[in-house]
């Protein structure tokens, strides 16, 4: 690595769960300080999916639901480092060693890291991402990314 991950008042990243009942986790998570609501309404082909997203620092978010495998508690566990460089030297590493890439490389809307998501040894996905912005602690809406993250075989 040339960098380091970004942490500092965001911590050390976020995760997506799977949270059979919105509302119940929307209100569990306020309870404990955190802010956000429904960021993204995506059309995977099987209907809109609602995704939830809240945080409780710089962070965009902390904690978001609302796609992913209903067998799998954890879709994925996001890390940030501090230099783009990481990010395509990881992206280099992970093909050369025939790791699943499961979304390919993107830019999120709502908080604009620029990732790509890969296969653990455990079946959850790691994102591995630069250039996120913090919190606006706004609502905002958004049907797609700005560009990239197409799905590949075991992505979402």
């Amino acid at each position: 690595m040339y960098g380091r991950f970004l942490t500092g008042t965001g911590g050390v990243g976020h995760c997506i769960i799977r949270q059979r009942d919105s509302a119940a986790g929307t209100r569990f998570y306020r309870a404990l300080g955190m802010r956000g609501g429904i960021e993204y309404k995506l059309d995977l082909g099987q209907g809109v999916h609602e995704l939830t997203f809240m945080d409780c620092s710089s962070r965009d978010h902390s904690v978001a639901w609302g796609i992913g495998s209903p067998t799998r508690r954890l879709n994925h566990i996001m890390l940030e480092v501090d230099t783009l460089d990481d990010v395509g030297l990881t992206h280099d590493l992970v093909r050369k060693a025939n790791i699943p890439v499961h979304i390919q490389l993107g830019k999120h809307s709502n908080d604009h890291m620029y990732s790509f998501y890969f296969a653990s040894p455990s079946g959850f996905m790691l994102e591995y991402g630069w250039g996120a912005r913090d919190a606006t602690h706004q609502s905002e809406y958004y049907e797609g990314d700005i560009f990239g993250h197409a799905l590949e075989q075991g992505g979402i």
